[in-house]
């Protein structure tokens, strides 16, 4: 789970995949990420407490190579991949605030800087071959900003789980 989410967030992707032998292929693909609602608590100069909410998206684009272990009915895979993350902080809502809910939520303003890094993910699933289509469900973990990062930047990780068919 992303280390700065305090929920569960959304996962939809798009790949393609371009078989090099029967059990391994080239994959490639990009996904979006996000991750809504994680509380941010700010006290002012007066000592008023302003309470935000904010969304998490990430964005990555990476390219890799997808082993089947098998190719049969049910065809488990593991992969490996490059990525390239888009990751971006907004505020999602403002909390009994009512003077600044205009100036946050209209402008969407950014709770931190947006940054792009190289990561890297790790997948393992499982497709059911049925003629042309091909079921699978999949578990990845991925690495957001394994290269590039600040010394102060924590490396951000997140778990995804998809559902998806391949045709």
């Amino acid at each position: 789970l992303y280390d700065a989410a305090t929920g569960i967030g959304l996962h939809l992707g798009v790949r393609a995949r371009l078989g090099l032998t029967e059990n391994l292929s080239l994959v490639g693909g990009a996904d979006v990420n996000r991750f809504l609602d994680e509380e941010q608590r700010i006290t002012l100069r007066d000592g008023n407490v302003l309470v935000l909410a904010s969304s998490t998206d990430l964005i990555p684009v990476y390219g890799g190579m997808q082993l089947f272990l098998g190719r049969w009915i049910i065809a488990p895979y593991i992969s490996g991949s490059i990525s390239y993350t888009y990751r971006r902080v907004t505020v999602s809502e403002v909390g009994a605030n009512t003077e600044f809910e205009d100036l946050l939520l209209d402008r969407g303003i950014e709770v931190e800087p947006t940054v792009s890094r190289f990561g890297g993910r790790l997948a393992a699933g499982m497709a059911i071959e049925l003629g042309p289509l091909h079921p699978f469900v999949e578990i990845g973990y991925t690495a957001t900003n394994m290269v590039g990062r600040t010394a102060d930047e924590p490396l951000r990780t997140f778990v995804h789980v998809s559902l998806g068919l391949t045709f």
